[in-house]
């Protein structure tokens, strides 16, 4: 192109055109990056936005043991398996609020 437009030789047309194949492809990653890899969204959930999360217990929470919650994080409705933090039993459909997580079990306490 630059031999047409710039009436430029091949050898001394041959810098810019590699100029003009480097601003295109800066600018073509930076409209990558910027514009189309900005507007994704992420489903990935942390630890911390578990805590303080409420839920309703669907099965019992035995004294020491395990029953489930269900919850609401992020948007994201979840299932996980939950202990009393107080060692209390907690029954079915009481709501709770999230006080800690043990790897995937949250540790709950009813909420008053």
């Amino acid at each position: 192109m630059s031999r047409h437009f710039l009436r430029l030789p091949d050898i001394a047309g041959l810098p810019v055109a590699l100029a003009g194949g480097l601003l295109l492809g800066a600018v073509t990653f930076w409209f990558y990056g910027k514009v189309l890899l900005g507007a994704q969204g992420s489903s990935t959930l942390a630890v911390e936005d578990f805590y303080g999360a409420t839920g309703t217990v669907i099965t019992p929470i035995p004294a020491q043991g395990a029953g489930e919650v269900s919850l609401i994080v992020r948007g994201q409705r979840l299932n996980l398996s939950a202990r009393s933090v107080t060692g209390e039993p907690i029954p079915r459909n009481a709501l709770v609020i999230v006080q800690e997580m043990q790897g995937a079990v949250a540790l709950v306490r009813r909420t008053t």
